[in-house]
């Protein structure tokens, strides 16, 4: 396989310049024998030199080289620098025209300049272009390098001149050139988009519309394509449950084509259009929930756990939707925190004789209700939710009793954490969700009682007890990413005691005694 470089490649395009240059002025002179009679000898030179030029510009096809060459007979070799042509310069530089388009609108304003009769009128120059593009056909393939370059197509008027769109009963949007930036549409689906194309000339093939969406593709041509209105539809919900609060599938991606030839008999081609749309769905979701209160429990003897009263309804668009993979998730919270105590009560038994724990507590009762959807914001489409929180995130009266010994003394010892923290919130579309939250901390307070046991020695607590129940509530994100779920965390902090053992011969003793060691007594969430 023979491959050139760039530099061979650009010789082989110059030596096919000057060959077909010196091949194209006899055959001009026959066509443009006035032209030619004028230039006298100088006609080839003239022919090779605007061949030269026509390269320069952009223009590499033999044909377009020809009709430039006619029009730099028409008007001059260097017609494009002379006042009165500035319509001509601005073609030639265009970046948005190739060179066929810049030598077809040269051509196009050419014919409307000249008369309909005359020595030089429209129809003879038409014909006398006609025969040029025969003939040069064949000069083309024989002066050429490459024997298998195809003959190009002849080029026929077909862009686009206004393009209007409109999405619903929206304003639409009206285009008369292509946008700088691909266009790209946020929608609330469902809903349909409005087409409606006008088209200059056309090739018969065009205008040519592609739709590519969720379903497959869609292709329209021709006349079928100028007037459309196409159905956006929702993107389909997910099972409930399986996504959480204000959650909603992401958008169905939407890619819309409008294409022609581009070419136009005068401006830069529209060409074609692409819109992307976003479709999200409009789809209206309400919850609403309702959580009662929990008995007291005693251990190291619990009763049996009595569930505490739940009422969840979920709602789509007024429509109620089952919650039966929720309501397990609530119900569970009680038994969760059971067993938080029960872990508690055990560190408890290991640092005092004769423990016991007495729980009253109450995690998240009371009612909510929060709603959420995709709502159309100043900055686009967005997920927005509301609501109003009316719990008890945490009551607590927790109660640790037992008995404390150093040596041979005795001591009553009783801890108790007890609080109350309300969750009062509103919650407004501008309320970041992760902020929809409780948090508290309930501290530890301590009552030590000296037990008479025969030995002089007495316990009594020095200050600086530590230790608190600290905890949180509210709205997170879930690990997944599918919207948000409630939780709750609860924490015990590390019970240190300081402690003194004052004994009459001995003196005061000293030392700081862990009851309890940091412990997590709840990680739950739900939706």
């Amino acid at each position: 396989m023979l491959a050139l470089t760039d530099t061979q490649f650009e010789r082989i395009e110059a030596l096919e310049r000057q060959r077909f240059g010196a091949a194209l002025a006899p055959v001009l002179a026959g066509i443009w024998p006035a032209v030619a009679e004028r230039l006298g000898p100088r006609w080839p030179a003239f022919v090779a030199s605007a061949v030269e030029r026509a390269a320069g510009h952009g223009i590499a096809a033999c044909g377009p080289q020809a009709d430039f060459v006619a029009l730099c007979g028409l008007w001059g070799a260097s017609f494009d620098a002379r006042p009165g042509f500035e319509w001509a310069a601005e073609i030639l530089r265009s970046p948005r025209l190739d060179g066929r388009l810049k030598v077809h609108q040269l051509l196009a304003r050419a014919r409307a300049e000249l008369p309909a009769t005359g020595p030089l009128n429209r129809p003879g120059f038409d014909a006398a272009l006609q025969r040029s593009a025969v003939i040069v056909a064949a000069l083309e393939r024989a002066t050429g390098v490459f024997a298998d370059m195809p003959d190009p197509t002849p080029l026929v008027t077909c862009d686009l001149a206004t393009v209007r769109l409109a999405v619903g009963t929206g304003e639409p949007l009206t285009l008369q050139d292509a946008p700088a930036e691909p266009l790209s549409l946020a929608v609330l689906a469902p809903t349909t988009l409005k087409l409606a194309v006008d088209a200059l000339g056309g090739c018969g093939r065009h205008p040519e519309l592609r739709h590519d969406g969720p379903a497959g593709r869609l292709q329209r041509r021709g006349a079928d394509a100028r007037r459309l209105a196409l159905p956006l539809p929702a993107p389909r919900e997910a099972e409930p449950g399986l996504t959480g609060i204000a959650h909603s599938p992401g958008p169905a991606l939407h890619q819309f084509t409008v294409g022609t030839c581009g070419v136009r008999e005068a401006g830069a081609p529209f060409r074609s259009l692409a819109v992307s749309v976003q479709a999200f769905a409009r789809t209206a979701w309400q919850l609403g929930l309702h959580h009662g209160d929990w008995p007291a429990t005693r251990w190291p003897e619990p009763e049996p756990l009595v569930p505490a009263a739940l009422q969840l309804r979920l709602e789509a668009d007024g429509r109620e939707v089952d919650t039966a993979l929720w309501q397990p998730q609530w119900l569970d919270l009680q038994a969760q925190w059971r067993k938080g105590l029960d872990k508690l009560f055990n560190a408890w038994a290991r640092g005092v004789e004769q423990p016991t724990l007495e729980a009253e507590s109450r995690l998240l009762a009371g009612q909510a209700r929060l709603a959420w959807a995709w709502r159309e914001t100043p900055e686009g489409i967005a997920m927005q939710a509301s609501g109003r929180i009316d719990l008890t995130a945490a009551a607590l009266d927790l109660r640790l009793a037992g008995q404390l010994r150093w040596g041979d003394s005795l001591a009553e010892l009783r801890l108790q954490a007890s609080g109350q923290s309300l969750w009062q919130q509103e919650v407004d579309p501008t309320t970041p969700l992760e902020s929809v939250a409780c948090s508290w901390c309930h501290p530890l307070t301590l009552t030590l009682l000296p037990c008479l046991t025969g030995d002089p020695a007495l316990l009594h607590a020095r200050p600086g007890l530590t230790g608190a129940l600290a905890g949180k509530a509210g709205l997170r994100p879930r690990p997944d990413g599918r919207g948000h779920q409630w939780f709750c965390r609860i924490e015990l902090e590390p019970v240190l005691l300081p402690l003194s053992r004052l004994d009459p011969v001995l003196g005061e003793q000293r030392e700081t005694r862990p009851l309890l060691p940091a412990l997590t007594l709840l990680d739950w969430s739900a939706g």
